[in-house]
């Protein structure tokens, strides 16, 4: 049994978008975290039932092709480590699909 670690937007968190960016809330504990236009793209490319950091960088990469892979790797796990850090992303392990 294989597992995978997941990237899960934490239960309440709000998203509220805007011309040059977003904000994401956590009315629970009143944490939140202003987005710039890229960071915003990348929630948005957060399913609620979570998603891989591959996952995660593989859309990236689709939606930012001219963009070098190491530097979204590097950007991406930036911004992952500190949504989690502020309590607005969980990281949680499954079970990989068969």
């Amino acid at each position: 049994m294989a597992l995978i670690e997941l990237y899960v937007p934490s239960s309440g968190v709000l998203f509220q978008r805007f011309a040059d960016g977003a904000v994401v809330y956590s009315p629970g504990d009143e944490s939140y975290f202003g987005l710039n236009g890229t960071g915003a793209e990348i929630w948005n490319l957060l399913p609620k039932e979570g998603s891989t950091f591959d996952d995660l960088l593989q859309k990236s990469m689709e939606k930012y092709p001219d963009a070098p892979e190491s530097d979204l790797r590097t950007d991406l796990g930036d911004l992952l480590e500190e949504l989690v850090k502020h309590g607005l992303l969980r990281r949680t392990t499954a079970e990989a699909a068969a």
